[in-house]
């Protein structure tokens, strides 16, 4: 089931040290996210520990929209929404639908005011999502075992309907040739 409509996220934290299989492994993601088409990716703290002149050629090759820790943000239009993701937290846009992507614990996360939705990539385990002071709180799978799909619904009386599920991605996933190969 397609819901329009969607944004593809990534909260950050995907890769691993910077070594040479951390750098196939984060080469191998970047071209996976290019691909697949995701609207913006996170770079947090484990993506912070490659050398600088690691990511850039990447970046501009797969055309990635990356989001630098306190630095960036994207306004995505989709039909009559005005979507803002960042990665920092002084990034809030009044009028846009707003989505915090960082590596904040759960409890520290839910301490941020002004958003609409955080997701964390803190590496805890959340079965769904919370709500805090009016933000909907949501937390990546560890170790990507699972891909999260959270779907907001405006009523009709203008208030949101949450949902939230879990995709597991195991062997039973069908698989794209493309991000395979």
């Amino acid at each position: 089931m397609v819901f329009s409509p969607y944004v593809l996220l990534d909260a950050g934290n995907f890769t691993d040290k910077d070594t040479l299989q951390g750098r196939l492994k984060a080469d191998a993601l970047l071209r996976s996210f290019s691909l697949i088409q995701y609207d913006a990716v996170a770079f947090l703290e484990r993506e912070n520990s490659f050398s600088e002149d690691f990511f850039p050629p990447l970046l501009r090759e797969y055309k990635t929209p990356a989001l630098f820790g306190r630095s960036h943000s994207t306004v995505l239009k989709r039909d009559a929404f005005n979507i803002n993701v960042s990665a920092s937290p002084e990034k809030h846009i009044e009028g846009s639908l707003n989505i915090l992507l960082t590596s904040l614990p759960v409890s520290e996360a839910s301490l941020i005011k002004g958003w609409d939705v955080i997701i964390t990539s803190s590496g805890e385990k959340l079965d769904g999502p919370l709500t805090v002071n009016n933000t909907i709180i949501v937390a990546g799978y560890p170790q990507g075992e699972k891909l999260g799909i959270l779907t907001l619904r405006i009523n009709s009386d203008g208030a949101a309907v949450i949902s939230h599920s879990w995709q597991l991605l195991g062997i039973d996933t069908r698989e794209d040739a493309r991000v395979r190969d």
